[in-house]
């Protein structure tokens, strides 16, 4: 499987069940980045919303797995170069 598809997937999952929260790369700014990392941080509520719903989402293997398909990926883009 392609790993880009792969991260696609797996963002489109935790979009579905409101566990993520995602910027447009065609609209974003670095002021646009900037607002949304400042307002995360200041509201509370909404870290805790979203730290709920990943812990509904995850397995206990959860960051093992993460860790796997980011160093494959890595290797995937070394490779290529």
């Amino acid at each position: 499987r392609n790993i880009p598809t792969r991260l696609i997937e797996i963002k489109k999952y935790f979009e579905e069940y409101n566990a993520a929260l995602t910027l447009r790369q065609k609209t974003l700014t670095p002021a646009l980045l900037v607002s949304f990392i400042k307002n995360l941080l200041e509201n509370k509520a909404k870290r805790e919303e979203l730290s709920m719903r990943v812990r509904q989402l995850i397995t206990p293997q959860a960051a093992q797995n993460v860790a796997r398909e980011l160093m494959t990926l890595a290797h995937h883009k070394h490779e290529s170069r």
